[in-house]
């Protein structure tokens, strides 16, 4: 189950004295240490087209309420929205906004005499995104709202995720508890968890955005499992004989899957039924991706300090080194730009889809950035700082246009899209 604290006591609006300072005990006092004199926990949740408004519960009996206002970025002025809202409510939604637009809100104490002086105030953009993060330190599966601002919720039934995968389509998703020796089918809606299998241990998440069937690496017994979408078996229903499987990846128009075997130095090509297609000597891969229009594989290697293209025939096509220990890997299809997250770097790499391959820029991002996922739409990519605790945006001109923190120790990301 999803869980989301937003309750304020009393007690932590109180400002302990010093010499020198008085109680300022009442949280509606502009001075007051913890609110400002301002609503306490205010934040505005971005979700598709809409907006969630929640706060901190205040009890108090001389407030009669609040009152929300808006303002749009094509907006000259705020305007109220909604009527009055009682004390004891603590949310309020905003429906049928304009995704991609950013919406700056005001909440007000209200009273006897009129609106408080000071009010909270957040931004949200909605889209249709459903980012969600797997998060080893806190061992949770955690989702961040449309934007990338907030937390939006966690769901701790974990032991020690790594990787997790997002089917926004049929409303799922799946979770490598590696360190709990599961994969966990689940879905947000219900609460529902199906443990597909246990006992080994489950890396790396490709999901087949045709039917909705995974594959999942699972170092210790050389495999990598398939399974439907109903968590059933796939078929095949495994890929044997591979030496640590690290990461597996599909081609998302033929459907064929490609796999890094990182104990063997091969990069190995299948079908979509599970045939063998060839292979190609790489020192270490380390993750692997799918360029849907090329149809050409991405490689990193951490080892190797290098990141390779590989042509689905399958045979070496080109590389290119200067990384510092590359892991995480994602390819734009639509802007030829390749995501790299070099982790013992501290850096983004950005590279084009050129021969031979050209370094376009690169962002510092302190934290080990470990993985990376793209929104399409926007080329935003959204990376995990793994020691930082954290996750940032990144434009596709270089600019970190976010950073959300709160995470143990951040590791797989997949972004979903409302259908």
């Amino acid at each position: 189950m999803r869980r989301r604290l937003r309750l304020l006591s009393l007690g932590a609006l109180l400002l302990l004295p010093g010499c020198g300072q008085r109680l300022r005990a009442n949280p509606f006092d502009p001075h007051n240490a913890v609110t400002g004199g301002r609503p306490p926990g205010f934040v505005a949740l971005a979700g598709d087209a809409k907006v969630t408004l929640e706060w901190s519960y205040l009890p108090s009996s001389g407030l009669l309420g609040y009152q929300l206002y808006r303002r749009a970025a094509t907006d000259t002025a705020f305007a109220e929205i909604g009527a009055l809202i009682p004390p004891t409510v603590t949310t309020s939604g905003d429906f049928g906004l304009l995704n991609g637009v950013d919406y700056t809100y005001r909440l007000y104490f209200v009273f006897g005499y009129g609106l408080g002086a000071s009010p909270a105030e957040d931004i949200a953009t909605p889209g249709p995104l459903a980012p969600w993060v797997a998060d080893l330190g806190s061992a949770a599966a955690t989702e961040l709202t449309a934007d990338g601002r907030h937390i939006l919720g966690a769901d701790p039934s974990y032991t020690g995720p790594t990787f997790i995968a997002v089917d926004t389509n049929l409303g799922q998703v799946w979770i490598s508890d590696t360190e709990g020796g599961s994969l966990v089918l689940y879905t947000p809606s219900s609460g529902r968890h199906v443990t597909l299998y246990a006992g080994t241990t489950p890396g790396s998440i490709a999901l087949d955005p045709v039917d909705g069937s995974t594959w999942v690496c699972d170092t210790p017994t050389d495999a990598v499992y398939h399974f439907k979408s109903d968590g059933t078996p796939g078929s095949p229903g495994q890929l044997s004989l591979i030496s640590n499987p690290l990461c597996a990846a599909v081609d998302p128009v033929d459907r064929s899957v490609w796999v890094c075997e990182r104990d063997a130095d091969h990069l190995r090509h299948y079908t979509s039924s599970g045939s063998p297609a060839g292979s190609v000597n790489l020192i270490a891969p380390s993750r692997v991706v799918v360029d849907s229009l090329t149809h050409a594989a991405w490689v990193s290697s951490f080892t190797r300090q290098e990141v390779y293209v590989v042509a689905n025939t399958p045979a070496m096509r080109d590389s290119i080194g200067g990384f510092a220990g590359p892991i995480g890997i994602a390819v734009d299809p639509r802007r030829g730009r390749i995501w790299v997250a070099d982790a013992a770097g501290d850096r983004v790499v950005a590279l084009q889809r050129t021969s031979p391959i050209t370094q376009e820029f690169s962002v510092r991002l302190p934290g080990e950035p470990r993985e990376i996922a793209l929104d399409l739409a926007t080329g935003n990519a959204w990376v995990t700082l793994a020691t930082a605790g954290a996750v940032a945006v990144v434009t596709p001109g270089g600019t970190v246009l976010r950073r959300v923190a709160g995470f143990g120790q951040p590791e797989g990301i997949a972004i979903g899209v409302s259908p």
